[in-house]
């Protein structure tokens, strides 16, 4: 395994690169932890490089052997593996506490007809949610809850960023996320798979529990501040809104990503125990 000393090394550039871009076309992604990068691995990600840091005395055991079988998985992938201070792994994480593992994977980019490939879907799109730490954090309340698929559509921020894989804890591995620049394409490819889109807004919507969500089905949710556009409005067939106590007037979009979906579980499982 080699060792990196310098912070001036080239692999410590390209890391630092990385980090610090936002664009969606990146091909490669930043994982950022252990657990990050058993997810990737699980999910067949090619790891491109990875860093671990020097052996921490205070390191408890059962983590040592995590890491341990990480690397040795890693060795047997051909993976390149550099060993770094703990100098050189605060510049190549992101992380105010650097990490024990970094790495670099290829990205795996999935066409718009993987969101609609499961069973009775429910399809989760993000519209111009531009804070990577809420495209990963509704990400990953859309797994939890059972949601089928994530379109991050317009200009949301790219789900594969650094801060959204460590907001949605590994569920972008687990389940299709799928970019598309118009959010207009994105509803009619549900409408010709026989989806039913529903608009989430602040206020005037159907109550969240007034609403039927046992069909299969899309659910949009707009951006910080503006929400959906009223172009996009007028696409969808039902506008919902969840009960808010006043002054309160709306909510974070994972919050209400997480209220949506598990309103649906909850309809879907009390049919299935009436039948």
């Amino acid at each position: 395994m080699e060792t990196i000393t310098s912070r001036k090394n080239p692999i410590v550039k390209m890391f630092r690169s990385l980090a610090r871009i936002q664009s969606t076309n990146e091909k490669r992604i930043l994982l950022d932890g252990l657990h990050l990068v058993e997810e990737a691995m699980e999910a067949r990600y090619e790891i491109l490089v990875a860093a671990i840091r020097s052996p921490q005395k205070e390191q408890p055991k059962i983590h040592e052997n995590a890491l341990t079988d990480v690397v040795n998985k890693l060795v047997t992938l051909g993976t390149r593996l550099v060993m770094v201070s703990d100098s050189v792994m605060s510049a190549l994480s992101p992380m105010c506490s650097p990490s024990e593992i970094v790495a670099i994977a290829e990205n795996i980019e999935s066409p718009i007809e993987c969101a609609f490939e499961r069973s009775s879907p429910l399809v989760i799109t993000l519209v111009d949610v531009q804070d990577p730490g809420n495209v990963g954090a509704s990400i990953r309340a859309a797994h939890a809850g059972g949601a089928t698929a994530i379109v991050a559509a317009g200009r949301s921020a790219n789900p594969f960023n650094w801060k959204a894989l460590r907001g949605s804890m590994g569920s972008v591995f687990r389940l299709p996320v799928v970019r598309h620049d118009n959010p207009f394409s994105v509803v009619s490819a549900a409408r010709e798979r026989g989806l039913r889109v529903v608009g989430t807004v602040p206020q005037g919507g159907h109550s969240l529990y007034d609403a039927n969500l046992d069909e299969p089905a899309m659910f949009l949710f707009g951006g910080e501040g503006a929400g959906l556009n009223a172009q996009l409005l007028e696409e969808v067939d039902e506008e919902i809104s969840v009960p808010m106590h006043p002054p309160v007037r709306s909510l974070n979009v994972a919050v209400t990503v997480a209220l949506l979906v598990y309103e649906t579980f909850r309809q879907k499982y009390l049919r299935r125990a009436e039948s």
